[in-house]
C-alpha cells in the first residue's frame, strides 16, 4: 500500500514535504537562501586546497577506520569561524560518519535554520 506524503514541518504550512526532506519545496528554498551556498559559507578554493592537504595527512576516518572523505569542524562552525582552519578543531571522517554526526549534533539535522516565516 502506498504511503501518504509527509507534510512540511514548518508551522501552519500543510504542504507536502519534498521526498526525503522535512519541508515543502518553498520552505526548502527559503532555508537554503538563509543558509547561503557553500561558497558563501566559506567552502571556497582556499578551503578545498586545505581540505585536500588535511585528508592527505589524515586519510583514515577517526570513527570507523574507513577511508576519510570529509573534514569535519568539531565545533560545527565551518571555515569562516575563528577556528575554521585550526587543525585542533578538525577531524577526518568518512561521509556516512560525517552525516551521522551532523544529524546528531544540529538541532534539526542538515540545513537547520530557525524558521523566520
Amino acid at each position: 500500500m502506498p504511503r501518504a506524503p509527509k507534510v512540511c514541518t514548518t508551522q501552519d504550512c500543510g504542504e507536502a514535504a519534498v521526498v526525503g526532506r522535512t519541508r515543502c519545496r518553498g520552505h526548502e528554498q527559503k532555508a537554503e537562501q538563509r543558509r547561503g551556498n557553500p561558497h558563501q559559507r566559506g567552502y571556497d578554493n582556499r578551503w578545498r586546497q586545505f581540505r585536500y592537504q588535511y585528508l592527505k595527512s589524515n586519510p583514515i576516518c577517526v570513527d570507523c577506520s574507513r577511508i576519510a572523505t570529509d573534514v569535519d569542524h568539531i565545533d560545527g562552525e565551518g571555515p569562516l569561524s575563528p577556528r575554521g582552519y585550526d587543525e585542533t578543531n578538525l577531524q577526518a571522517l568518512c561521509h556516512p560518519c560525517h552525516s551521522r554526526k551532523t544529524a546528531r549534533t544540529q538541532p534539526a539535522g542538515w540545513n537547520w535554520q530557525p524558521e523566520t516565516d
